[in-house]
């Protein structure tokens, strides 16, 4: 309002300064006795004052400053917003993360009583169709559907912890990689990893990739012998959900099978065993009367068997598991007497006599799949490839029990078992 006032009163004052100016000119310009020079003076001088700025210019022009000023400040204020916009962006806008360790329910309408659509597992993500205070609209590979906030992530905050929710996973490329101890081509080597291998990651930095090589250890792999890459999982539909629980049910319902055939088996193993011992005891004397002397066993060069590696390490798995406590001959012998039954028709294979139902203990028993799990003796490897080359000391024999007594008329002892 006062600089209104000024600029009045500015114009005000300069009317009768423009008036008198005019009259100033006119009176040089017609008076008589002013000489010509003198008057182009006078009116070149008033010519200079008449382009000199006004006031009300000067006034005019500051104003025109001021809001040029005004201006470059909102400029200015637009440029700091919008570099604040972008700082708020993330890649996750309009995306989520499931942020529960436990499976969440994605359901038909926002009610916890609606039908479900789907379920979210840890490690889910997908894309936010509209999010609520209370419940979010998803979508999450075939499923659409609404799952309480509470148990979701978006934007920056599900880009603050995405590693944590979906860390990334390192594919191995080669066949063989070496694990180090540190991010180091000559640190000691942890371990070995083979051809699709995956490893949780914990972080990549200068051509190595850290891994989690086991619960607490950290290992390393050089980037150029692996894929990393991030996986975020889609929620299932409720027939996915199903189909993965009928699977689980089946495959437990087998196994419950297996090991109820197997128990059963071992009942049946160790009724036989049970007769076969009355049996022994029952002929006992007859062995007395008869006065039927066991035979001294012989080694004789056999037919021999050739067997594959794999069927080397199953018989000296038996051996140990029947004679690991008798002597090398016992070992021996024991070893032969499967030969030998392969040889007379018993089975196919090696594998074939040993699995043969109800005729080796330790089938039944669980103490072969021990043995096998942690290695035969030296002995026992020994004397299976002895027997597979032909060594043979019990040629004529295919059974065997624990014990000294025999009612079969040709036998052979050797430690605390009887061969025959």
């Amino acid at each position: 309002m006062k600089l209104r006032s000024r600029i009045r009163t500015i114009a005000t004052s300069a009317i009768p300064m423009l008036l008198a100016g005019a009259l100033a000119v006119g009176v040089a310009e017609f008076h008589p006795t002013t000489n010509k020079n003198q008057n182009k003076a006078e009116v070149k001088e008033d010519k200079v004052a008449n382009i000199a700025p006004k006031e009300t210019d000067t006034v005019m022009m500051s104003l025109d400053a001021l809001n040029l000023s005004k201006s470059s400040i909102v400029d200015e204020d637009l440029v700091a917003k919008e570099e604040i916009k972008k700082a708020e962006k993330s890649e996750f806008d309009g995306k989520f993360l499931l942020n529960s360790s436990e499976a969440v329910n994605v359901r038909t309408a926002a009610d916890p009583e609606a039908e479900l659509a789907g379920k979210l597992y840890p490690g889910s993500g997908g894309d936010v169709i509209n999010e609520g205070s209370e419940w979010t609209e998803i979508k999450s590979g075939d499923v659409t559907g609404y799952v309480a906030t509470e148990f979701i992530v978006t934007g920056k905050k599900a880009e603050e912890l995405v590693d944590a929710l979906c860390p990334k996973v390192a594919t191995v490329l080669s066949e063989t990689v070496k694990i180090r101890k540190e991010a180091n081509e000559n640190a000691e080597v942890l371990g070995l990893a083979d051809a699709d291998d995956k490893f949780t990651v914990v972080s990549e930095e200068n051509g190595w990739v850290a891994v989690n090589y086991s619960e607490d250890v950290t290992g390393y792999v050089s980037s150029e012998f692996v894929s990393v890459e991030r996986i975020i999982k889609e929620a299932v539909t409720m027939e996915e959900e199903a189909a993965r629980i009928a699977a689980e049910e089946k495959a437990k319902e087998e196994e419950e099978a297996k090991a109820k055939a197997e128990a059963e088996e071992s009942i049946v193993t160790t009724q036989e065993t049970v007769v076969e011992a009355e049996v022994v005891e029952e002929a006992a004397p007859v062995v007395e009367e008869t006065t039927v002397q066991a035979s001294e066993p012989e080694t004789v060069q056999g037919e021999g068997y050739g067997a594959n590696t794999d069927e080397v390490y199953l018989l000296a798995c038996l051996v140990q598991a029947e004679a690991g406590s008798e002597p090398y001959e016992g070992k021996l012998a024991v070893a032969n007497v499967v030969i030998n039954r392969v040889h007379a028709g018993y089975g196919s294979c090696i594998s074939d006599v040993i699995y043969a139902r109800g005729q080796f203990s330790p089938v039944s028993n669980g103490s072969l799949n021990r043995i096998l799990a942690s290695g035969p003796n030296g002995d026992c490897v020994q004397a299976a490839n002895e027997a597979l080359a032909g060594n043979n000391n019990v040629p004529n024999y295919r059974n065997f029990h624990a014990g000294t007594r025999c009612s079969s008329s040709d036998y052979a002892i050797i430690g605390t078992q009887v061969f025959y």
